[in-house]
């Protein structure tokens, strides 16, 4: 079952635009997150699967910022905890569908 990524996801009452942009690959990432802007934003290039953990990291670090106070403290948690609930989705048949998202990298 594929699932449509909204171009906006609520995350503790914040509205999170999701974009695609390629601004972050020159640092080796899968996507980031950035709270000043309210923006996930997720290297368009990568293979689908690499995609959908990053999207779900990015996830977990925004609720361990809003729900957990930064409890978290550390990638090496962080990056596990992402890569599980990535691979228990995708055992589940839920695959994550970007095709609607938008395009920074284009514009």
């Amino acid at each position: 079952m594929k699932i449509k990524i909204p171009s906006f996801l609520k995350i503790g009452g914040h509205d999170f635009r999701v974009v695609l942009d390629d601004t972050s690959d020159g640092f080796g990432r899968r996507a980031e997150i950035d709270y000043k802007r309210l923006e996930i934003r997720i290297v368009p290039n990568k293979h689908h699967s690499v995609k959908s953990q990053g999207l779900i990291h990015e996830l977990v670090h925004a609720i361990n910022l809003i729900y957990l106070n930064r409890q978290i403290d550390t990638e090496n948690i962080i990056e596990p905890l992402a890569e599980g609930i990535w691979q228990f989705l995708e055992q589940l048949g839920i695959e994550f569908n970007f095709d609607e998202l938008t395009d920074e990298s284009k514009q």
